[in-house]
């Protein structure tokens, strides 16, 4: 409940106080990072009490970090920076475009006023996920779940992920309101900020927000989900960047990017296990996150499966075998969604285990069944390809992306 208030209460904060806005220059800049700080540590003693001295521990060691090895660290980044732009063949300023970069090595004090910034502080990972009590109590796993049928077991997970989804669209539509009445985030529209990343092509900022009219700003470089585009879309990747989009972003530049490029599974493994550790440290959450690589591979395989036989895309699919086809791609899409969701409801892996297991672990079957069905599918259209009058078209036109 505390943490719904702290959210509501970060709209306003910008308009009584004035250290918190970006275009109040008395005080200059320092005082308005001071003063959002002040702000978020008051916010973060409100909502966890003492706990809140795990996140300044967390905030000092990364200081430490900093302070004690800036060379290596920078020597490192840059090394890897260099050799990418190398490969891709862009410039220096057409990489910081791409992930930006900082000016200098952050102090203490920025570390801190970062750190504890109430913009967002209750939007991270742990923020809105609540602690579960409600249902690991007496809900999913309680004594009386066993005897229910399975079918009933599968569909409570419906009502489940439909309510904690509601819960983060609000909090993080709330988020970005926060960051909209402070000002934070704002780029001329000829920017063209994405979420997270800002800016994705030179741009000359204003001496002042008067010079362009209001309809030439956007906000899309804080903006943090897509409910419609989650919601309506029939693939289980773009549902994946369609929710919380920033960190997705984050996890794409400084993770994905990073991993094994010639073993995608491992690749999506990898950035998964980053995403959990951000989430915090409860199994449940680590057990749903790398349940998405297979879930990834298997529509990969499936789409390009697909493909093959019918000679088009999914999406280019016409009759009624394209309209079946997207829907189904759909269903399992939010049935998914909706079994490994049940890892941040139920947040212990002992009990997330356990749900999983009351329903046969069904939503790990399948996508291994798709795997299998795509991989004997590929064999047979490679079979028939060596028959000169077969009618296969087995020539593979590219890769499936990696997720972000």
């Amino acid at each position: 409940m505390l943490r719904g208030f702290g959210v509501l209460g970060c709209i306003p904060v910008p308009f009584f106080v004035p250290c918190s806005l970006p275009s109040f220059r008395a005080p200059g800049p320092r005082w308005r990072q001071l003063g959002g700080a002040l702000l978020g540590a008051g916010l973060a003693l409100l909502t966890c009490g003492p706990h809140a001295l795990h996140s300044l521990g967390t905030t000092l060691g990364t200081w430490a970090l900093l302070a004690c090895l800036p060379r290596m660290a920078s020597l490192a980044s840059d090394t890897q920076e260099l050799r990418e732009a190398e490969l891709k063949g862009v410039t220096s300023e057409e990489t910081r475009l791409l992930i930006g970069s900082l000016r200098r090595v952050p102090s203490l004090i920025d570390i801190l006023c970062y750190s504890y910034c109430y913009l967002g502080l209750l939007t991270g990972g742990r923020g809105l996920k609540g602690r579960g009590q409600g249902t690991a109590g007496g809900g999913p796993v309680g004594p009386d779940f066993a005897a229910r049928p399975w079918a009933a077991r599968l569909a409570l997970m419906v009502p489940v992920f439909l309510a904690l989804r509601l819960r983060l669209y609000v909090g993080w539509l709330c988020a970005e309101a926060g960051c909209v009445a402070a000002g934070l985030g704002a780029y001329p529209k000829t920017a063209r900020a994405r979420p997270g990343q800002g800016p994705t092509v030179r741009w000359e900022r204003p001496k002042t927000s008067t010079e362009l009219p209001e309809d030439q700003w956007d906000f899309e470089a804080i903006r943090t989900v897509d409910p419609w585009g989650t919601e309506v879309g029939r693939r289980f990747r773009g549902g994946l960047r369609r929710w919380n989009m920033t960190v997705q972003w984050w996890l794409a530049a400084y993770v994905h990017r990073r991993g094994p490029r010639q073993y995608p599974l491992l690749r999506n493994a990898w950035t998964m296990l980053a995403s959990a550790y951000w989430h915090g440290l409860h199994g449940g959450q680590y057990l749903s996150f790398l349940t998405v690589p297979l879930w990834l591979a298997a529509e990969a395989a499936a789409e390009e499966a697909l493909r093959r036989h019918f000679g088009v895309p999914l999406e280019r699919l016409g009759g009624w075998k394209g309209s079946a086809l997207r829907a189904a791609q759909w269903f399992l899409k939010m049935r998914a969604f909706e079994y490994l969701s049940m890892g941040f409801v139920l947040r212990e892996a002992a009990a997330t285990l356990r749900f999983w297991a009351s329903v046969h672990f069904c939503l790990h079957i399948v996508p291994l069944l798709i795997l299998l069905a795509a991989a004997a599918a590929g064999r047979g259209g490679k079979g028939r390809e060596e028959q000169p009058e077969g009618r296969g078209k087995g020539r593979e036109d590219g890769t499936p992306e990696c997720p972000k």
